[in-house]
């Protein structure tokens, strides 16, 4: 049980953490501008992001 409330709360964390990472990258591409590549690598669509 405990674990599934666990795997439940990481599933949220991830959510909440790409919403804003989506956001930056629509406004960029809206405005013209490359996307800022940690927020691609939040989202998954980088894998070799470098920190």
């Amino acid at each position: 049980m405990f674990d599934s409330i666990k795997g439940v709360a990481g599933a949220v964390g991830s959510v909440l953490m790409a919403v804003p990472a989506a956001s930056r990258i629509s406004s960029d591409i809206q405005s013209g501008r490359q996307p800022n590549e940690q927020d691609l690598f939040i989202l998954g669509i980088r894998d070799n992001f470098d920190h």
